[in-house]
């Protein structure tokens, strides 16, 4: 190849780069952006996770953490519609005009406002037919407690001692490092 052709092959790649980028330029100029912060009126607390919307793009943002946002790629030139609302406050629409290349930014204070809700009516309840018992509670008279057999199943757990009186005759029934005794006017026997 000669010099002839690499000079010829640079300048039509160097044409390419220069109408690649002035297209470039030119659709970055027919756009803009919008971006703000999004704070409560009474306090100036930032309102995180927000939602700023354009009505007329169905476009919008989320606030991030410290209430900020950014809406980029608006085409330039026009008025649109800006809603801003964060539950608990005031929904606002504000209008905006965006111009090419610029960035267009917004302060926004939302105001608190309390959330009303209907009356709730109790109409009826329902009455329990008969009184039911828990299934796991079980009460034992201590005659009841006589009479059942003489041991103790390995699965139940009990604390390391626990003391059940009789207030009328005084017999006691005492657990003991996992062993029952029944104390009655003769002294201790183990069950």
């Amino acid at each position: 190849m000669s010099n002839h052709n690499y000079i010829r092959n640079g300048f039509y790649l160097i044409s390419l780069f220069v109408i690649l980028f002035s297209t470039n330029q030119l659709h970055a100029q027919e756009t803009g952006t919008v971006r703000g912060i999004v704070s409560d009126a009474t306090n100036g607390e930032a309102l995180a996770f927000g939602n700023v919307y354009i009505q007329e793009l169905n476009i919008g943002a989320t606030t991030d953490p410290r209430g900020f946002f950014l809406i980029t790629s608006i085409p330039a030139d026009k008025d649109y519609t800006l809603m801003v609302s964060y539950v608990g406050y005031e929904t606002i629409k504000i209008p905006i005009t965006i111009s090419p290349g610029k960035i267009t930014h917004l302060t926004i204070r939302l105001t608190p406002v309390s959330i009303e809700m209907q009356t709730v009516e109790k109409i009826g309840a329902r009455v329990a037919d008969e009184i039911t018992t828990d299934v796991g509670l079980t009460r034992i008279s201590i005659r009841d407690l006589e009479s059942m057999p003489k041991g103790i199943e390995t699965d139940l757990h009990f604390p390391k001692s626990f003391d059940i009186q009789n207030q009328i005759d005084g017999r006691k029934l005492s657990l003991c490092q996992g062993t029952f005794f029944a104390e009655f006017f003769q002294g201790p026997r183990v069950i």
